[in-house]
């Protein structure tokens, strides 16, 4: 496999993946969009989760009305929507993936923009804001995703937590031999999957090069009813169980994740000259010690000492951030509120 920073002698070509299940509603538009890209992409991977509407006749008649090439995968039984994504761009041909969710609207200058944004070698993922439409497809506001300025991120300089959706990703297909995916461990989000595609991603290109943030809104963001995640989250009352919980899932990704980048074999991390094991190993002890402090305020036998612990870390200077150091104030918010949490 090529260096990850080899020098580009021509524009980049892009597989865009397109995960599917019952998406017949607002799946016309988006394949629309596609196919008047300002730069085509180079084949279009359709990777249907056993869709019982009329996706797949859409697509059918798409493929036979388009020049780009379009390959349909079904899965019977479904995948569920990471391992969807994921599939598809294991069979990508491309320069660079490109996640597209079936529902959107991508502006004929996304796949030139984010292609264009590779001129830097080191590049490995480039994310970008959105604008959000309703389900008649009328902008209703935007979604910066906390990008608010454009950005070339060096490794590791992203949040671990941080993620930025999967329709808003751009990356390189060499990252995709990094780690086979199947090594992932859990979702820290919901504990129930392993970690989502996007999240994947993210993490990937954290660790082995550099990211590059785009403000330039790129893909016009739908939200309706049956947004699987939509751009406003809705959160559940915090009570002290699920923040038991939830500290349970961070610190078992954040071992997880150590443990990945520890186990990159020689021969491949070679291929990132950007990588620097010692460095992200670090970057994860961190990690891994400031979940273990916070346990302590969650495994405390009294109200009272899970404040005197929540206190003392603060003062300890366990309220950074790993990727760059700041103090981490929801953190500490979250740890000096947890005594006056309900139990469940």
């Amino acid at each position: 496999m090529p260096s990850m920073l080899e020098s580009n002698e021509r524009r980049l070509q892009t597989s865009v993946v397109l995960a599917t299940y019952n998406g017949a509603k607002y799946l016309r538009p988006l394949l629309h969009s596609l196919a008047h890209q300002s730069q085509p992409p180079c084949e279009i991977i359709v990777t249907d989760d056993n869709s019982t509407d009329d996706t797949i006749s859409i697509v059918s008649e798409f493929s036979k009305q388009t020049t780009i090439s379009v390959r349909l995968l079904r899965n019977d039984p479904a995948l569920g929507f990471a391992e969807n994504f994921l599939q598809g761009a294991a069979h990508a041909k491309g320069d660079l993936v490109a996640f597209c969710d079936q529902d959107d609207i991508w502006a004929a200058r996304k796949i030139a923009t984010c292609a264009d944004a590779f001129d830097d070698s080191s590049v490995l993922l480039v994310a970008h804001t959105a604008r959000l439409i309703d389900s008649e497809g009328e902008v209703i506001g935007q979604f910066p995703q906390k990008i608010y300025r454009n950005m070339l991120c060096p490794p590791r300089s992203i949040d671990p937590w941080q993620v930025f959706l999967g329709f808003s990703l751009t990356f390189r297909r060499g990252l995709l031999a990094a780690v086979p995916p199947n090594l992932r461990g859990i979702d820290f989000v919901s504990g129930s999957t392993r970690l989502a595609h996007d999240r994947w991603i993210v993490f990937l290109a954290n660790m082995l090069g550099r990211i590059r943030l785009m403000r330039e809104p790129l893909v016009d963001y739908r939200q309706h009813g049956g947004n699987l995640f939509g751009a406003y989250p809705h959160f559940g009352r915090t009570s002290k169980s699920s923040t038991i919980a939830s500290a349970a899932r961070y610190r078992q990704s954040s071992c997880e994740f150590r443990a990945l980048v520890s186990g990159i074999p020689q021969e491949v991390a070679e291929q990132f000259p950007l990588f620097d094991r010692a460095l992200c190993e670090q970057f994860w002890d961190s990690s891994i010690r400031q979940q273990e402090a916070r346990q302590r305020v969650y495994q405390a036998s009294s109200s009272f000492s899970a404040l005197f612990h929540a206190v003392q870390n603060l003062f300890a200077g366990v309220y950074k951030n790993a990727h760059d150091g700041r103090f981490r104030w929801q953190s500490a918010v979250k740890d000096l509120g947890y005594p006056l949490m309900a139990k469940q």
